[in-house]
């Protein structure tokens, strides 16, 4: 078989032309030529380039629609083709630019249009529009309008117009007079304030008369024109409430003149005209304010008098006039303490906020300067009264307003001083804190936050000079920031609404978070300004840096306000759009390979409202590549579509074309590779389409409905070049979409098989290398018809199982199942009751799901349908803890189902989320302490502080929830425990700060407070998170510097001592630690500085720096407190000290007269009493806890007139007991005053019985020093009982058991007599002291001292002696016994006791003598009774348990005492 017949074979497998071929035939050629692939051959040889157009030139300019023509070699393959088209911002811009190679109609090549604009310009935004606007969410960044700019351009021009306007678009409202009164309330209901404004002498035509007026606002209208309603003629206060618990704000309005209230009550057309309520008798009314002090929903009527009362009308079924609540405030007698005295005279009154639940009237006293707080009180009677609180306010008195100037939630009061300037009183835990200043505004403030920042503003009105035009500005207000201190001097932000302001009121009428300021004013032509200050932050680069950052009145220009708007006035708008020009930004590529970049900044507002986006121009060059065709795939198979046959070359016109005539631009850098030799000239037959019939045995293999056709034998798809068929298929009226084929076939057929219900169209093409291809077919329409109905439901669900969905609030449960299996299923329907059921159609079901998805989460039941087909009972939402019932039916393509269910259940829904925790925790104290920049609350001994917080948990209650709260600084910690209240709020006082420094540990510095809930859970078990929060305050230490004497005099070689003394509580003397002031020594008349250093605090508290300055002057300390610790407050902050020179002598024939001078006089010697009982204490320690009887309390008076200093020496007058003082070493004491002085003995002591010496120096500045000396007994007792001493024996008191006391004093006097026998044989002895005790041995250097009675004192036979005592300690005990001398001893003598006969006596007398023999000839040092302690003081006991002594440099041993 030749292989034009093996091709044949493989274009017709398995398929027969109607009349010709078997189905034999088909099926063998089928599944032979299936294995078979066209035979392909290729062109080679050596390539050639083009880089030249044809007119010779690398490079060509195209201005206007232009043909360029390239010169192809004829007969060859073109491997790769491109060229560059390169624009420049200085050259007219061409716009849209096409490309059509053989002018046939289809582009090989495009730039521009819709979104991306034209060449080198673009104003379009990204939606293909000339203005783009977008609403981002308010209060966060958020992307807005975009538009595109190709990757590769390089700016040269950029313009853009943003502007923004509010939802509430703003207006300007002419309201024909000027304005005497000006409020907003909601007098429609409609959850929006309308303004409400008082004009005195409106005249609508027939005379002026007061009237009220009433502008509107809606979304779909703007504002309305004032709506006027005629009111009393007395009136000129508007006050706003809710009369008659409608939820319309009623409107009120005082006329004093007639002591009553006209009130107009608000309706569905506005408001009524007025009704008269008269409250007091003519000229007498003061002050009045609309308050629902009952809490009845009705709002009341709280008002003064001139006779000094506090009144009030309750709103009741009968009106005003039916019950009335009256006080008299008494009178303020001394203008600065509580209320007394007779009635006074009222000046202001108003409504406060102080404590929860509570309804307040603050009362100002005229010319008194005084603010009493009243409380409505209701008693268990039921009775009504006002109750004067404890807190009062000063310097107040009248004009007064209640603002939140510190966001405590509490009010604060500002108003005018007495006789001049104004008052700002701040609410704190203390009470009103008030702050005088004498500031005066001609207008009074109006105290708002004014833009929407959070942060509380005073705004002052200045209406400037009218000129009588409006055109002309004259005026402003100014917003300056608050403080405890009153309204800032400066730093004014000036807004200018409307020309000669008069009155403003800020209200976020619209509820979108920035407030409209509603402002009358007006100089030709009265009227309301009404706007928002709104501020638009714009990001181009991501950084949440803003580029655009605009703020001002801005509205939709619709009223009189128009948009606030930016332009780039600048110029630096060109590089931020040169920077994004990245590949990081998001970016498109069109249909001829060009990447475009999507530039889309993000913006910030407060409020609601439209970002616009306007006037894009950006002007850019760009070179781009042209190699890319979305038709053909690229140039190159454009340009060989162009190819001709012969030799030589030809022409191909590149055709441009452009919306703009003078456009201009270059091509430049052309590359064209090919090769000798054309794979196809001619285009191949064009296909015939012809259905076939398909055999039976293939029918089998085929999945119905299916199709077959084949088309005729082309002219080419034998040939080297023939790729593969095309086939292309639409159905119904899908359009045709040639750049994707349906399928593709080597063969003339194709099979299309599981075809849907429609008409298709089948078309094909043949497909030949270097994008060759034959000219579409014409279509193949096939129709396949629907299959008969069909009634059988689809296969049941499998495996359904319903369960709560976990770890949710409840109310939800997720169903799963399995598929039935069925090939025509559809969907799945779900059905959920709280009963059984078992016939789905009487349900309404709650999901409907395409098959394939076979879960779901559900949280309603199904409606429940009566006989009709109507709901009977309504779905309701899935109860918690209640049994449902679930059903899921399948339904097929045709919408067949089985009715019959059965149910799965019962099964419940849980809530077992997690409860969330929020908390705050704050420090509060009453002075603050900057640290770094930051103010942190500060306090120190003798302050009270307040830790407080607020436990939030969502829905659960917040009361008993144990909040721990841990304080540390950067060595201490601790831990208290707080209990929070109903509301949440938790806090631990401590109203002395020292109760807890001196209970746990000295905090100082930056003290961090964290407040942690650990968590918990409900009643229903689920999960409360914890939650924590932290905060810091300062805990200071305060102290005071002062000199020891002012004055210093010098001696004669000009030297002397100043002495400073830095004084603080005992108890925190310890922390000044090495506290040091910097000093200069000079003589300040001269000004002259001599030399300058630094002196360091000791640990008494004291600083002495000796001077030598000839001629005398002074020396200066000053305390730096920027290089010392922040927390030590010291005061003052320097001392100066005088320093006299030496004094004067006088030449006298030869004598040296020296003037002394005048002594200074001897203070007073301190008087110290420390009570006239024994000091007696147990030595049990764990007593001393419950009776301090280790301490003893002394009373040290100072009977000078003036403050002096007193160092404190304690001296023991025995070893091993410990006494401290709680004042430390030094302390002052002022002039006739007491100080108390704790002695305690410290729990580690020694218990022996002894003394301690007091000594009290005092010393003050010009005064010579006094001493005083006192000696104070104490003893230790055992403990009651029977009890066991402590086991150092030796160390504590007489024993208890008498006989041991009886038979060791007994042992004693017998030792005792028998050692002064041995004396007294000895004491007629020539021999000296040293033969008495030693033998020969010159060379020892010290031996050890025997045992005498001589003033020895023996210790108890257990005694030990204290380890490491110093020699100084030992010396304190007094003077220090007499040596005795052992240098001739070489080992230690050892004592004994025997008799000797007398010669001249028959009868033998016992006589005891003591002998000294040598007991051994070892060193002493061996024995167990030797050692040597840390400081090398030899220590050794002989027989009689006596301790001797010897330091380092002696060469004597001593007897140790007590």
């Amino acid at each position: 078989m030749s292989a034009r017949g093996e091709r044949e074979s493989m274009k017709h497998p398995s398929v027969e032309p109607a009349a010709s071929r078997t189905a034999g035939y088909l099926l063998v050629v089928l599944m032979l030529g299936l294995s078979f692939s066209p035979l392909i051959s290729t062109v080679s040889a050596n390539p050639s380039s083009i880089t030249i157009f044809s007119s010779g030139n690398s490079s060509e300019t195209v201005i206007g629609n232009t043909t360029v023509d390239l010169a192809l070699e004829r007969n060859t393959t073109i491997t790769d083709s491109s060229f560059e088209l390169r624009y420049l911002s200085s050259d007219p811009s061409p716009g849209i630019v096409e490309m059509d190679i053989g002018n046939d109609g289809l582009l090989e090549w495009s730039f521009g249009g819709n979104r991306y604009g034209e060449l080198g310009s673009q104003t379009r935004f990204s939606t293909n529009g000339s203005i783009a606007s977008n609403n981002p969410t308010k209060n966060t960044w958020a992307s807005i309008w975009s538009f595109d700019l190709p990757s590769e351009a390089n700016v040269d021009l950029a313009e853009l117009n943003i502007s923004y306007a509010p939802e509430m678009g703003g207006g300007v409202v002419p309201t024909g007079g000027a304005i005497d009164d000006m409020t907003v309330a909601d007098v429609d209901n409609d959850g929006q304030s309308e303004v409400v404004i008082l004009d005195r002498d409106k005249d609508p035509g027939n005379g002026s008369h007061p009237h009220i007026g009433i502008i509107d606002w809606t979304l779909a209208s703007g504002f309305s024109p004032v709506s006027w309603t005629w009111t009393c003629a007395g009136g000129t206060e508007l006050m706003t409430g809710d009369a008659n618990a409608d939820s319309r704000m009623d409107v009120y309005l005082i006329d004093a003149q007639n002591g009553s209230v006209c009130l107009h009550l608000a309706n569905n057309t506005g408001i009524a005209p007025f009704a008269n309520i008269s409250l007091t008798s003519a000229g007498s009314l003061g002050d009045v304010y609309v308050d629902d002090i009952d809490a009845d929903g009705s709002s009341d009527l709280v008002y003064s008098t001139s006779d000094g009362t506090l009144c009030s009308t309750l709103r009741r079924s009968g009106g005003y006039t039916s019950l009335f609540v009256n006080i008299t405030v008494p009178s303020n007698s001394s203008g600065m303490g509580g209320p007394g005295g007779s009635s006074t005279s009222i000046s202001d009154i108003l409504s406060v906020n102080l404590w929860s639940g509570v309804k307040t009237a603050a009362v100002a006293e005229d010319m008194e300067g005084y603010v009493s707080f009243w409380n409505f009180s209701t008693n268990q009677q039921g009775a009504f009264s006002w109750v004067i609180s404890m807190v009062n306010a000063t310097n107040l008195e009248d004009n007064i307003q209640a603002v939140d100037i510190d966001g405590d939630g509490d009010d604060d009061l500002y108003g005018n001083a007495p006789m001049s300037g104004t008052t700002m009183a701040v609410f704190t835990n203390a009470g009103y804190q008030s702050t005088q200043s004498m500031a005066f505004f001609a207008n009074e403030p109006v105290f708002a936050d004014w833009d929407g920042s959070g942060t509380m503003t005073a705004l002052l009105i200045e209406s400037g000079t009218s000129d009588g035009s409006d055109v002309t500005f004259t005026g402003d207000i100014a917003a300056r920031s608050l403080s405890a201190s009153g309204i800032a001097s400066s730093g004014s932000i000036l807004l200018e609404p409307i020309t000669a302001p008069t009155r403003m009121v800020v209200e976020d009428i619209d509820g979108d978070g920035v407030p409209e300021h509603i402002v009358a004013g007006g100089e030709a032509t009265h009227s309301i300004f009404i706007a928002g200050h709104h501020n638009l932050l714009v990001d181009f680069d991501g950084d949440t840096t803003p580029e655009v950052n605009i703020s001002g009145y801005a509205g939709n220009g619709s009223q009189g306000v128009d948009e606030i708007e930016w332009m780039d006035t600048m110029g630096s708008l060109p590089s931020i759009i040169q920077s994004e020009l990245t590949a990081s930004t998001p970016s498109i590529t069109d249909f001829y390979g060009i990447d475009h970049s999507t530039l889309q900044p993000d913006a910030y507002v407060r409020g609601e409202g439209a970002v616009l986006g306007s006037d894009l121009l950006m002007t850019y060059s760009l070179s781009t590549r042209v190699d890319t065709n979305p038709g053909l795939g690229n140039l190159t198979n454009a340009l060989n579509r162009e190819m001709v046959a012969g030799s030589g070359p030809f022409d191909v016109g590149l055709v441009f074309n452009m919306t703009s005539s003078s456009g201009q631009f270059t091509l430049q850098n052309l590359a064209i590779t090919h090769i000798p030799g054309a794979t196809s000239i001619d285009l191949p037959t064009e296909p015939v389409l012809i259905q076939m019939n398909i055999s039976e045995d293939m029918a089998l293999q085929l999945q119905p409905p299916f199709i077959a056709f084949e088309w005729n034998n082309t002219s080419s798809d034998g040939e080297s070049t023939f790729m593969m068929y095309e086939i292309h298929r639409t159905m119904d009226n899908s359009p045709l979409n040639l750049l994707t084929p349906y399928s593709t076939s080597q063969g003339s057929f194709f099979m299309d098989q599981s075809l849907q219900p429609g008409t298709y169209r089948y078309y094909v093409r043949a497909m030949h290398q270097n994008s060759i291809t034959s000219n579409l077919s014409s279509p193949l329409t096939i129709t396949i018809d629907p299959p008969p109905p069909d009634t059988t439901p689809p296969d049941p669900v499998t495996n359904l199982t319903v369960l709560d969905v976990p770890g949710d609030e409840g109310g939800h449960l997720v169903i799963s199942w399995d598929d039935g299996g069925s090939d025509d299923l559809h969907h799945h329907l779900v059905y959920v009751d709280m009963v059984q059921f078992t016939n789905a159609s009487t349900r309404v079901h709650v999901a409907n799901l395409t098959a394939g998805n076979s879960s779901i989460v559900v949280n309603m039941t199904s409606d429940v349908l009566d006989n009709t087909g109507g709901v009977q009972q309504s779905g309701v939402s899935i109860m918690d803890n209640t049994d449902h019932y679930v059903a899921v039916v399948a339904v097929d393509i045709l919408g067949n189902f089985n009715e019959t269910v059965v149910t799965v259940g019962p099964v419940r829904a849980l809530n077992n989320s997690n409860v969330i925790s929020s908390m705050t925790v704050e420090t509060t104290t009453s002075s603050t302490l900057d640290v770094d920049g930051l103010p942190l609350s500060s306090v120190t001994r003798g302050e009270s502080i307040t830790i407080s917080g607020l436990l939030d948990l969502d829905t659960e209650t917040d009361a008993g929830r144990t909040v721990q709260i841990d304080l540390s600084d950067d060595a201490h910690s601790t831990q208290v425990i707080a209990v929070t209240d109903t509301t949440g709020a938790f806090s631990v006082t401590y109203s002395d700060w020292s109760t807890l420094l001196d209970s746990t540990s000295r905090f100082v510095g930056v003290v961090n407070v964290s407040a942690t809930y650990a968590g918990g859970s409900t009643s229903m078990q689920q999960v409360i998170l914890g939650s924590s929060a932290t905060s810091a305050f300062v805990s200071t230490v305060t102290a005071s510097v002062s000199a020891v004497q002012s004055s210093v005099q010098l001696d004669s070689d000009n030297q002397g001592t100043a002495r400073l003394q830095v004084t603080t509580d005992s108890r925190d003397l310890s922390l000044l630690g090495a506290i040091s002031f910097d000093w200069t020594l000079g003589n300040a008349t001269e000004s002259i500085i001599s030399s300058t250093g630094i002196s360091v605090l000791d640990q008494t508290g004291f600083i002495e720096e000796a001077v030598d300055y000839p001629g005398g002057g002074e020396i200066e300390f000053v305390y730096d407190e920027n290089s010392r610790p922040f927390w030590l407050l010291m005061t003052p902050s320097s001392v100066s000290i005088d320093l006299h020179p030496p004094p004067t002598q006088t030449d006298t024939g030869g004598d040296t007269n020296v003037t002394e001078p005048t002594p200074d006089p001897l203070l007073l010697e301190l008087n110290v009493n420390c009570g006239s009982q024994a000091w007696t204490m147990s030595v049990n320690t764990s007593l001393w806890s419950g009776d301090d009887s280790n301490q003893l309390e002394c009373t040290v008076t100072n009977p000078n007139q003036n403050i002096v200093y007193v160092d404190l020496d304690l001296e023991m007058n025995v070893i091993g007991v410990e006494i401290e003082s709680d004042l430390g070493g030094s302390f002052s004491i002022q002039g006739g005053a007491d100080q108390i002085l704790i002695l305690e003995v410290q729990d580690d002591t020694q218990f022996r019985d002894g003394s301690v010496d007091l000594s009290l120096t005092a010393s003050a500045p010009d005064y010579q020093d006094s001493v005083t000396t006192l000696t104070i007994q104490f003893q230790f007792t055992e403990e009651t009982g029977g009890s066991t001493s402590p086991s150092n024996s030796s160390e504590g008191g007489a024993s208890s058991d008498n006989n041991l006391v009886l038979i060791g004093g007994i042992v004693g006097a017998i030792l005792v007599l028998g050692l002064v026998g041995a004396i007294m044989l000895r004491s007629g002895s020539d021999e000296d002291e040293e033969d008495l005790f030693s033998d020969d041995g010159d060379d020892e250097v010290g031996a050890l001292p025997m045992a005498v009675s001589g003033g020895a004192k023996a210790t108890r036979a257990e005694a030990d002696i204290p380890k490491g005592v110093p020699l100084d300690e030992l010396m304190k005990q007094g003077s220090r016994p007499s040596p005795v001398s052992m240098a001739k001893s070489k080992t230690p003598p050892v004592v004994t006791t025997e008799s000797k006969e007398e010669p001249d006596n028959e009868e033998e007398e016992p006589s005891d003598e003591i002998e000294v023999e040598e007991a051994s000839e070892d060193d002493y040092t061996d024995s167990d009774n030797y050692h040597v302690d840390d400081d090398g003081t030899e220590w050794w006991k002989d027989e009689l348990d006596v301790w001797w002594w010897r330091g380092p440099d002696d060469e004597d041993w001593s007897e140790y005492t007590e």
